[in-house]
């Protein structure tokens, strides 16, 4: 069974294994392997998720960025309030600050191939709207998401995918023969 992580402020965080569990009831303490890359882990797959960026999940990068609500917005040329407002979700987060965050995290973090995979990503395909559930496991003895993906419905096909389609469409319309009227 999944176990939910509570205490990062990101309610959509499940843990497979990696963990121990200490006591019963209200005494009841877990314990996390390498929690360090547990965050790295974290931080890595909300920056590649397809969904908007959500109010937790802009304070959860942020505060990995070790950047105040003054210094963020002074970054995206906001107020410090303005990124408050955000964060506590009065105001949605605009896809160019969360896109602008996530971008942040992974040239300070991650390789300049998966930073060029989500650059693209940004600019071509959009988000889906569905919020995104992840799921970690550390079987393999280092952190791994094993999903951050919104529902296949709300997905968007790749822009190629999208394009042979249309051209494969507009030849069968050319080669139908015309039908006697």
């Amino acid at each position: 069974m999944a176990h939910r992580l509570l205490g990062l402020g990101l309610p959509n965080v499940f843990l497979l294994d990696g963990f121990r569990v200490r006591g019963r009831g209200e005494a009841t303490a877990y314990f996390y392997d390498d929690p360090d890359g547990l965050y790295v882990a974290i931080a890595r797959a909300v920056c590649l998720a397809p969904s908007p960026l959500t109010a937790a999940e802009l304070r959860f990068l942020r505060k990995r960025l070790r950047l105040t609500q003054e210094e963020l917005g002074a970054l995206v040329e906001k107020k410090g309030q303005t990124v408050a407002k955000w964060e506590k979700g009065e105001l949605p987060v605009p896809r160019a600050e969360g896109v602008f965050v996530r971008m942040r995290w992974l040239a300070e973090r991650s390789s300049v191939l998966e930073l060029g995979q989500f650059a693209r990503r940004a600019a071509f395909q959009g988000e889906c709207a569905e919020p995104t559930d992840y799921r970690f496991s550390r079987a393999s003895g280092s952190w791994l998401a094993l999903t951050a993906e919104a529902p296949a419905a709300t997905k968007r096909a790749p822009r190629r995918a999208r394009t042979a389609d249309a051209s494969a469409r507009r030849s069968e319309t050319r080669a139908k023969p015309a039908q006697p009227g």
